[in-house]
């Protein structure tokens, strides 16, 4: 084999090699901006009820809360955020919500 088809064929190994070792890069890093990294932050049980307050990384700025409604280990609804303290508000179905006193761990409506 002559020197000069020697040297195409390894700059054009070496070129895939690139590619494929960046591609590899590149869609890592788009999937890791993807999805959050969460944890259960608190967790009440009402009634049958179980509200879960995740504490959530996404790939920039900081901590969000993110609260989910579960009835028998299903999730039913969710909420970015408590407004209140003491007082959750789901929307499980059309014009249906649900109303939670965390305080004193009771549905108000």
């Amino acid at each position: 084999m002559s020197k000069g088809i020697r040297t195409v064929l390894w700059v054009l190994v070496s070129i895939v090699l690139i590619g494929v070792v960046g591609w590899k890069i590149f869609t890592y890093t788009i999937g890791a901006m993807g999805t959050p990294k969460c944890s259960n932050h608190r967790v009440w049980k009402v009634g049958e009820y179980d509200i879960v307050e995740k504490q959530c990384l996404g790939f920039a700025g900081p901590h969000y809360y993110p609260v989910y409604l579960f009835k028998g280990g299903v999730e039913i609804s969710m909420i970015t955020y408590l407004e209140d303290s003491c007082e959750a508000m789901f929307v499980v179905g059309v014009g249906d919500t649900l109303v939670f006193d965390l305080c004193a761990n009771r549905i108000v409506k």
